[in-house]
This record gives C-alpha cells, structure tokens and sequence, in this order.
C-alpha cells in the first residue's frame, strides 16, 4: 500500500484544508489547534514546503509542513508538521514525507533541518533517531504548554529539539541505501529500572546514572498513549524521571544518536545516548 502513494507538494487551498482535516484526525486536534490552511498557502508563496501523500483513490493519507528559518545566524529549514493516518503508519510512508523535504532542502542550499518530537513516543524515536539520523542534546521542557488536545491530553509538553545534517554521511546514508540494523551497545544497561506491576503496566523505577560509561541506555514506554489511557500518574512517572535523564545527560556532554526498539513482549524501547557524539 505504500509503495503505490503518490507523494507530491500542495499548493491549493482545497488540499491544505485536507491537512486541516488531517490534523483532527491524527492527533484530535479542535479548531483552535489545528494550522491553518491560509498559514500554509501563505507560506507557500514564502518558502515554505508542505508535502502529502495520496492513496490510489486519490485520498489524502499523509502530510509534511514545513518553513524556513534562522538559528545563530545560519539559514535552516525547520520542519513543524508530520502526520500519516492510522492505517498507514509503520509502513515507512512518513520516511519518505522525510526523504522528500531532506531533497528540497538540499536543494535550497540548505544544510540543516530541525524539528521537535515527544520522547515517550516511541514511534517517532525510531523514525527520527535511527532512519533519519537525528542527533539531539537539547531538551525542551513543557515546549508548547499545557494542552489538553487529543494525543496531547495529560502530560507536559516535553519535547527533544534534534538536528538534521542533512548533507552529512550518516544523513546521506540512511536517504540513499538505508538505515543499518538497529542493535544496542555492547554491556550497555539502561540507567532507568523497568518494573512490570500486577496490572502489567509498565513503570519507570530506580534511576542509576554512571557518567563514566561512553553509553547510556534510556528506556520509554513502546506505547506511552496505551498507558496514559490507563494510568496517567504511570504515564507522568516517566515524563518526570526521563526528563531528569535526559537533562542531566545533556548538560554532560552526552549526545542523543539512535533509538532500538526492544522485544514486542517486554514492551520497552532503549534512547542511546554516547559522550561526545555529533
């Protein structure tokens, strides 16, 4: 089903709205959440990218936006929005939304792309981290404030801000022959205990952090909204003690580099992080 997408840019008003209705439909957005369709074809005619993926039918399924920016004084494009329909996910549609923007940028002699992602979702941690080749040392707390929209509901916004060279080797790599099997460090432990409780939930236990290994395990949830539906106090247990993590790994010198999803039967994937990775 993939494979027969037909990805292409969107220009019309008529096709934003689709991405309007989209954005309800993915993350069950209200109307004051979603972006708008005039922000889109303004940002059209100003340099910005907004990409969707068509079915057979000729139904929207999918879609990419995106705009230019500035960080320190450099020219970037920063990419804000990536959404594929329910159906269709873990079938590498939003890999190519991204293969598609790392060629317009390249071709806008652009070398960097950024964009921000939850760290609990494990699905986003396996796109970006491990087939785009993502890299991250920064960690926004509560980036968007308090939202009680759809998949947002709950919890703090946290958010990892990652870098994407594009027209560096790993980056070039993963566009044009692919990732490589994704396996964890050798003698690599996670730093965060995982406790399965009487209920089988999963809970993010004692936290041991050694600053002199050259890798750090980190686990999350591989369904964070699963548990947030059953227990959000578990859920908010883990955005805590993986916040404390991950800021304090940062702050180290450690480097965010790839994500390895664990065994479907233990329920957790593993965040690498490695001293001095860029």
């Amino acid at each position: 089903m993939a494979q027969r997408l037909r990805i292409r840019r969107l220009t019309t008003m008529e096709e934003f709205r689709g991405c309007a209705r989209l954005q309800k439909e993915i993350w069950g957005f209200r109307d004051l959440d979603v972006l708008p369709p005039r922000w889109m074809k303004v940002g059209s005619r100003t340099g910005a990218l907004t990409l969707g993926a068509y079915d057979a039918r000729g139904r929207l399924v999918a879609f990419l936006h995106g705009f230019p920016g500035e960080l320190g004084g450099r020219r970037i494009h920063c990419s804000h929005m990536l959404g594929v329909s329910s159906g269709l996910r873990d079938r590498s549609v939003g890999f190519r939304l991204k293969r598609e923007q790392w060629r317009f940028a390249l071709g806008r002699g652009v070398d960097l792309v950024t964009w921000t992602f939850d760290p609990l979702e494990s699905r986003n941690a396996y796109l970006n981290l491990h087939k785009l080749g993502v890299v991250c040392t920064d960690y926004l707390v509560d980036a968007y404030g308090r939202s009680d929209a759809g998949l947002h509901r709950g919890l703090p916004t946290d958010r990892f801000l990652v870098r994407w060279p594009i027209r560096s080797a790993r980056v070039r790599r993963r566009m044009t022959v692919g990732a490589p099997e994704p396996r964890l460090p050798r003698r690599a432990r996670a730093v965060n205990e995982v406790v399965r409780g009487r209920d089988g939930l999963l809970r993010c236990g004692r936290v041991r952090l050694r600053w002199s290994e050259p890798a750090l395990l980190v686990a999350i949830p591989l369904d964070t909204q699963a548990l947030k539906a059953r227990d959000l106090a578990a859920a908010a247990a883990w955005r805590e003690r993986t916040r404390a993590i991950f800021t304090r790994a940062f702050s180290r010198g450690f480097v965010l580099e790839d994500y390895v999803p664990g065994p479907l039967e233990q329920g957790v994937g593993f965040y690498v992080l490695r001293k001095g990775v860029r």
